[in-house]
């Protein structure tokens, strides 16, 4: 089963995204704690147990970044976590072709302008 992952920086819920959706989001400068919680199957009994990636991430006024949640195995029957990388533009531009924009992005989505 597919669940949304929740995205949360500094302490504040930002959004929640689901399998194959992105978004834009207007952040302020500064450096902040970015958590990334979700769900995964995990042990013997193939339980859905809640799991949370925490990395810090900074912004600068006017840059632009583009981050993908990549799904990181964690070997065995510990299943998985949901680990944001940042990409160059060009990854986001041709994995925003096979997702749908939601949000912000929805009005603004991703072009090769």
């Amino acid at each position: 089963m597919d669940m949304p992952v929740v995205i949360s920086l500094g302490g504040t819920e930002l959004l929640e995204l689901a399998k194959a959706e992105y978004t834009l989001l207007p952040l302020a400068s500064g450096t902040f704690q970015m958590q990334v919680e979700g769900y995964t199957v995990a042990g013997t009994s193939n339980s859905m147990t809640p799991i949370s990636t925490s990395t810090q991430v900074a912004y600068s006024k006017g840059e632009a970044q583009y981050l993908v949640v990549e799904l990181v195995s964690r070997g065995g029957l510990s299943g998985s976590v949901f680990v944001p990388v940042r990409v160059p533009r060009e990854h986001a531009l041709d994995a925003a072709r096979e997702l749908t924009p939601v949000g912000l992005a929805i009005d603004e989505p991703l072009s090769r302008r």
